[in-house]
């Protein structure tokens, strides 16, 4: 299996793309400790991780018709071989299965990483509501200051004794 793997290069496209997608997901995580914003150039890096990991097992698939492609091949050329079709399937059904166990976890940790997004972005809406509640009623609290003579005399210091 491992020399299959070797000598198949949408194998090798399939492990590299899995390998360039975790490594995405992996610094996106570590994005949300940073207290930069989001903004639109992440998520549009989310799409574009999106759309690589949901192509992970397309190349599998492609490599299931080039498998194919070549038994099929093998058996115009050389007549019905039992090992020569054994051999195309087998290649054909491993770059399957490799596009989807490469998929699979890329689906999920991609989950995983938005739903710790959404709730950071979640908390951040909350922490400035309630900052904004906060400046509000301070705002409310706070005495005037008095700019003219006029001002000084009607300015109701009950506020600033109290405090």
């Amino acid at each position: 299996m491992i020399e299959q793997i070797a000598n198949s290069i949408i194998c090798w496209s399939i492990i590299a793309l899995a390998l360039y997608c975790y490594q995405q997901l992996f610094h996106q995580y570590l994005m949300l400790n940073q207290a930069e914003a989001n903004n639109s150039s992440e998520h549009s890096q989310h799409e574009f991780t999106s759309i690589l990991i949901g192509a992970l097992p397309l190349l599998g698939l492609l490599g299931t018709i080039v498998g194919l492609l070549e038994c099929f091949a093998g058996i115009a050329s050389q007549g019905a071989n039992s090992q020569l079709m054994s051999s195309g399937i087998s290649d054909a059904l491993l770059t399957t299965q490799l596009g989807l166990v490469c998929a699979v976890p890329g689906w999920l940790l991609q989950s995983w990483v938005r739903a710790q997004v959404q709730a950071k972005d979640r908390l951040q809406a909350e922490n400035t509501v309630i900052n904004s509640d906060n400046k509000a009623s301070n705002a409310q609290n706070k005495p005037t200051i008095a700019t003219t003579k006029n001002d000084a005399a009607n300015t109701d210091y009950s506020a600033v004794e109290a405090a």
